[in-house]
């Protein structure tokens, strides 16, 4: 079972936290956050995604992007990306230690 879930993406102002706000909408009882390879650090969501996001009835208010680290990495039990992100080595490389980590992409094709 996963408990910690990280969602990647480039910018973290767009598809991650959609994408964390999402997870978290079904599964509140799970820690779910977001990162960027290439954050806009303390940049808030960009409008477009709150605009989606308010469609979908889901908050993107607070957001604040953040980079990926090789920690962050290594604290979580799944790391998901979008499939476009060139995100594949830089997360693997963090994750060596990892006890369980899975780099996946959407619909659960393997990365």
């Amino acid at each position: 079972m996963f408990n910690k879930i990280l969602v990647v993406c480039v910018g973290n102002i767009c598809r991650s936290p959609t994408a964390e706000r999402l997870l978290k909408s079904y599964h509140p009882s799970l820690t779910v956050e977001s990162a960027g390879l290439g954050a806009l650090v303390g940049r808030g969501a960009d409008r477009s995604a709150v605009s989606v996001a308010a469609a979908h009835n889901l908050s993107l208010e607070g957001h604040c992007a953040r980079q990926i680290s090789g920690r962050m990495c290594r604290d979580y039990d799944l790391i998901l990306g979008d499939g476009k992100t060139p995100y594949r080595q830089t997360v693997r490389d963090g994750a060596r230690d990892a006890r369980e980590s899975d780099v996946v992409r959407p619909l659960g094709q393997r990365a």
